[in-house]
């Protein structure tokens, strides 16, 4: 089991305490191959809340914590619409879901939204496809 905190130093090599730039590009390359430099950046302002520059345990640690709770809360709808309990949603109840956060959504939308989340094609959409 990795600790948010442990990952933190792992990447601090410096030991200032924060993740500049570099040592940043350095971990977010590790957990997503292939990150390209402007997705770096975009990370970075997303997590430097105080705008320094730079990305503090305690921001670090707050991101997390905030990806790992949403994580959980799109479980929850995930599974509040899955009414067959199936592990999937079905056209229907990906279309419930879809109607109750877009309400003016029209039926061709509805099937844009399960075409382009139904990476295998198999008409339903998992939660890893979610």
């Amino acid at each position: 089991q990795v600790k948010f905190s442990d990952l933190f130093n792992s990447f601090d090599t410096d030991r200032s305490g924060t993740l500049e730039i570099r040592e940043l590009a350095q971990l977010v390359k590790q957990l997503v191959p292939g990150v390209t430099v402007a997705e770096v950046k975009y990370i970075m302002a997303m997590l430097d809340s105080s705008g320094d520059g730079s990305v503090t345990q305690q921001e670090f640690l707050s991101a997390a914590k905030a990806a790992w709770y949403g994580m959980f809360k799109l479980q929850e709808l995930f599974a509040a619409y899955d009414t067959d309990r199936s592990g999937n949603l079905r056209p229907k109840e990906l279309g419930r879901l879809i109607r109750d956060l877009l309400p003016d959504v029209g039926r061709a939308e509805l099937h844009y939204f399960l075409a382009m989340m139904d990476a295998n094609g198999d008409g339903a959409v998992s939660y890893e496809e979610f």
